[in-house]
């Protein structure tokens, strides 16, 4: 998916400062990626590989580097031209269906933490303890869901290659991971057989009041 955008350049104005370009959409919600995301951008023509950094609610900012003003060459108050796509994820190995992780019940696990929920689905799921999973994805912050599905990858759960837009095809898999839109801030949380396990709520019969589904990764437990 490839977005386009215009925006105005603003020479800084202290030494070492850099241009910073506000992205004008919610990358939560079009590119399904939390945490800084790996972008490749193309400015008035010129590709650059960059990050996309949160400001927080699933809205970022670019950084306008000393690269791309170099290349770039824009005065103060031109008009960019950008396009965003997200780079693109290396090939996997299928996981063996021999080796797999079953998975024919769920515990629930909480978070510690208040941006661990991601790590606490994933424990659930590994039937591992949290502590295990933050060595694993080497955070007990916010996580995106690559990062999920690297974690799925390690802990040889096989599962559908990318999330489901809720919206288009609102019937739940029997064991999924859920994106839920909470006030605020993005969630993760496991759904089994009628049951949400939210690592911030506790086991649910229905999604939190406040929250709205936007995306699901099915899970194949067998």
């Amino acid at each position: 998916m490839t977005r386009n955008f215009q925006a105005t350049y603003v020479e800084p104005t202290e030494k070492g400062q850099k241009t910073i370009i506000d992205i004008p959409f919610n990358v939560w919600e079009e590119f399904n990626l939390r945490g800084p995301v790996p972008v490749n951008v193309y400015i008035n023509g010129f590709l650059f590989k960059s990050k996309l950094s949160p400001k927080g609610s699933g809205f970022y900012i670019l950084f306008f580097t000393k690269e791309m003003c170099k290349i770039v060459k824009p005065n103060n108050g031109d008009t960019l031209n950008i396009d965003i796509e997200i780079r693109e994820i290396e090939a996997r190995i299928p996981i063996d269906p021999k080796e797999a992780r079953r998975i024919e019940s769920v515990s629930l696990v909480m978070e510690p933490v208040n941006t661990s929920c991601g790590q606490a689905c994933i424990a659930m799921l590994a039937n591992v303890p949290i502590d295990e999973v933050f060595k694993t994805m080497k955070t007990k912050g916010s996580t995106s869901g690559k990062m999920l599905i690297d974690a799925l990858y390690h802990y040889k759960i096989r599962h559908n290659e990318r999330f489901i837009n809720y919206q288009k095809y609102p019937n739940l898999p029997d064991l999924c991971i859920i994106d839920v839109k909470m006030p605020g801030y993005g969630h993760w949380v496991v759904y089994h057989k009628g049951v949400f396990y939210d690592p911030e709520f506790g086991k649910l019969s229905a999604c939190h009041e406040d929250g709205r589904i936007a995306y699901y990764l099915e899970i194949y437990g067998n």
